[in-house]
C-alpha cells in the first residue's frame, strides 16, 4: 500500500507547489497589467470611471485568467520548451567554439556598420560630462563613475592627436560596437553548447543583429551599454558557479569571476548596490553552500577592491551630488504640493520652501521625470538639518499615503508595463541627443536630417513589426516569465541570476526616470539568456 500512495503523495505535492508558483506569478503579471493600465490610461489607480467594484472584479478575475493560462503553459512545456537531448546535432557542428565566436562576432559588428557609418556617435549631455572631465574641461566627479570617464578619455585623447574630439567619439562607438558583439556572440557559443534548439540560437542572433536598440546602444557614450555587457557576462558566470560549486575554483574563473564582478560594481553607481543586496540574499539562501571561507573569499574580494577604488576616487575627485538617491521622497513631496497645496500648513510650506522652490514645485513636477524638481533642490541646506527634513516627509506622508504611493508608481511602472508609452534608447538617441555632435567634414550624414531621417525609418520599420521590443517592460515580463519557468522547474542554478536581476531592478526604481530604456538594458540583452538557461540541459535537482 506504501509503495501505492507515495508516488500519490509525491505527486500531489508536486502539483501544489506548481499551483503556488502559477497563482503567484498570475498575480504579480495582473498587477503590472492592472496598474500600468490604469496609470498610463487614467493618470490614477483610482479609476474613477471603471468603479472600485468593476476594478475589483477585473482583478480577480485577471488572476483567475492568468492561473488558467500559466497552467496551460505548464501543461505542454514539453513541446514549447525542449528538454535536454545529448544526440542532438549542434549549430555549425564542424566549427570550434573559438571559431564560431569569431564568425558570429564579426557577423554581428558588419550588422551594426550602416548605422555607426550613419551616425557615427552618439553625444548626450551625459557624454559631454564625460568628455569634459577627460580633457581638464570640467573638475573630476563621480557622478559619472571614474572608470568610465577613464575609459571614455582613452579614446577622446587618441582623437585630440587628430585635432578633433569627435573622432575619439566615433573610435568610441566603433570599440563599444565590437565589445557588444563580441558578447552577444559568447552567447551565441554558449547556446549551442548548452544543445539549446537551432531556432531559439537563430532567433538569438537575429535578435542581438537586426534589433536596432543594440545597434544604436553601440554608438551611445553612455556608462549604461558596456555595464549591461559585463552584467550578462557576470550571470553567466555566476551560473556556472552554481552549477559546478567547488570545481568552479580554477584560478582562471576565479580571476575572470572577480573582475566581471568589480566591473558590474564600479561601471554604474548603483551596480555596487546591487551587487551588495545580492551578496546578502545568496548568503541567506544559500548559506550551507556559500557560508564558507573558499565562497566568501571569492564572493567578497569585489566588494574589497570596490572599497579600495573608492577609496582612490575619493582622494582624487569632488563629491558627486546627491541629488539622485533623494528622487523618491522629494517626487513624493512635489506630488502632494501640486495636488494637496491647500491642506499644507504656512510653517510646512516654510520648511519646504528652504530646500526647494516651493512655489515652482507644482508647475515643474513631472510624474515620469524627477529632473525638473531635482534642480530645485538645495542639497546644503538639507544636509545641515536632515533631522528636520525628514520629519517633515514622514508627515506628509501620514496625511497623504495615497499621493505617497502615486508619486513612486509613477516612476516605476513604466519599467514593468510592456505597453506603457515612456521612452527608449532609440527614442532618446535621434530625437533628444541628434543635434550633440555632427563631424566636422561630415555634417551632411552625421546627424544631420538625412542621417537622423535614414536610422530613424530603419528603426520605425523594424519596430513597427514587433512593436513590444521597444518598451522596457516588455523584458522586464520576459525575466518574470523566465523566472516562472525556473520556478517550476526547479531550476536551483538560476538562484543567483534571478537574485542579482532583482536587486538591480530594486536599484533603478529609485532613479529619476519613469521607464529608462538604458537604465534595465541589462534586462534587455539578458532576456535571451534567460529564455536559454531555463531551457538548458543543466538542472541541479536533476544532478542530485
Amino acid at each position: 500500500m506504501k509503495i501505492v500512495t507515495l508516488p500519490s503523495i509525491k505527486t500531489a505535492l508536486r502539483l501544489s507547489y506548481i499551483g503556488k508558483a502559477e497563482m503567484l506569478f498570475s498575480a504579480i503579471f495582473t498587477v503590472i497589467l492592472v496598474s500600468g493600465y490604469l496609470l498610463s490610461t487614467y493618470g490614477s489607480l483610482d479609476a474613477a470611471p471603471l468603479g472600485a467594484g468593476s476594478i475589483l472584479v477585473y482583478l480577480c478575475g485577471s488572476v483567475v485568467i492568468w492561473a488558467i493560462l500559466l497552467f496551460c503553459f505548464a501543461a505542454t512545456k514539453q513541446s514549447l520548451l525542449r528538454k535536454y537531448e545529448t544526440t542532438r546535432v549542434a549549430l555549425l557542428e564542424n566549427f570550434s567554439d573559438k571559431k564560431l565566436w569569431l564568425l558570429t562576432s564579426l557577423a554581428i559588428f558588419i550588422c551594426y556598420l550602416p548605422i555607426i557609418l550613419l551616425s557615427l556617435s552618439v553625444l548626450t549631455p551625459d557624454s559631454w560630462s564625460s568628455i569634459a572631465q577627460s580633457t581638464g574641461g570640467a573638475p573630476l566627479s563621480n557622478a559619472h563613475p571614474i572608470i568610465f570617464t577613464t575609459f571614455v578619455s582613452i579614446f577622446i585623447h587618441i582623437g585630440l592627436l587628430f585635432g578633433s574630439v569627435e573622432v575619439g567619439a566615433l573610435l568610441f562607438s566603433l570599440v563599444q560596437s565590437a565589445i557588444l558583439a563580441m558578447i552577444f556572440a559568447q552567447i551565441i557559443v554558449w547556446m549551442r553548447k548548452e544543445k539549446i534548439s537551432r531556432g531559439v540560437i537563430i532567433a538569438t542572433f537575429l535578435f542581438y543583429a537586426i534589433l536596432p536598440i543594440n545597434a544604436i546602444a553601440g554608438i551611445i557614450m553612455w556608462k549604461d551599454v558596456l555595464f549591461a555587457g559585463f552584467g550578462l557576462l557576470f550571470l553567466m558566470l555566476l551560473r556556472q558557479l552554481y552549477i559546478e560549486k567547488d570545481a568552479f575554483f580554477t584560478k582562471k574563473n576565479v580571476i575572470y569571476f572577480i573582475l566581471l564582478a568589480f566591473l558590474f560594481c564600479t561601471w554604474r553607481n548603483n551596480g555596487f548596490y546591487a551587487y551588495l543586496l545580492f551578496l546578502i540574499l545568496a548568503i541567506i539562501i544559500n548559506r550551507k553552500t556559500f557560508f564558507n571561507k573558499k565562497y566568501l573569499s571569492l564572493l567578497l574580494s569585489p566588494i574589497f577592491m570596490f572599497v579600495g577604488y573608492s577609496v582612490l576616487v575619493t582622494l582624487i575627485t569632488s563629491p558627486a551630488p546627491g541629488t539622485v538617491m533623494m528622487t523618491v521622497p522629494l517626487q513624493q513631496i512635489a506630488r502632494t504640493v501640486k495636488y494637496h497645496s491647500n491642506s499644507i500648513s504656512e510653517e510646512d510650506r516654510h520648511t519646504i520652501g528652504e530646500i526647494l522652490s516651493y512655489e515652482q514645485l507644482g508647475k515643474v513636477y513631472n510624474p515620469n521625470l524627477a529632473d525638473p524638481v531635482l534642480y530645485t533642490f538645495n542639497e546644503k541646506v538639507f544636509k545641515e538639518n536632515e533631522g528636520k527634513y525628514i520629519k517633515l516627509w514622514f508627515k506628509l506622508f501620514m496625511e497623504h499615503k495615497k499621493t505617497y504611493i502615486a508619486a513612486s508608481l509613477y516612476n516605476t511602472y513604466g519599467y514593468v508595463y510592456p505597453f506603457s508609452s515612456s521612452s527608449t534608447i532609440t527614442d532618446i538617441t535621434m530625437d533628444n541627443a541628434s543635434h550633440f555632435n555632427a563631424l566636422k567634414g561630415y555634417s551632411d550624414i552625421a546627424y544631420s536630417d538625412g542621417g537622423k531621417l535614414a536610422v530613424g525609418k530603419y528603426r520605425d520599420l523594424i519596430m513597427s513589426i514587433v512593436p513590444l521590443f521597444r518598451n522596457i517592460g516588455f523584458y522586464t515580463c520576459i525575466i518574470l516569465l523566465g523566472a516562472y519557468i525556473a520556478v517550476i522547474r526547479r531550476r536551483r542554478e538560476l538562484t543567483g541570476v534571478f537574485v542579482i536581476l532583482s536587486c538591480l531592478f530594486l536599484t533603478t526604481i529609485l532613479g529619476p526616470v519613469n521607464g529608462e530604456f538604458r537604465y534595465l538594458y541589462l534586462f534587455v540583452i539578458a532576456a535571451p539568456f534567460v529564455i536559454g538557461a531555463v531551457n538548458s540541459g543543466h538542472n541541479l535537482k536533476r544532478s542530485k
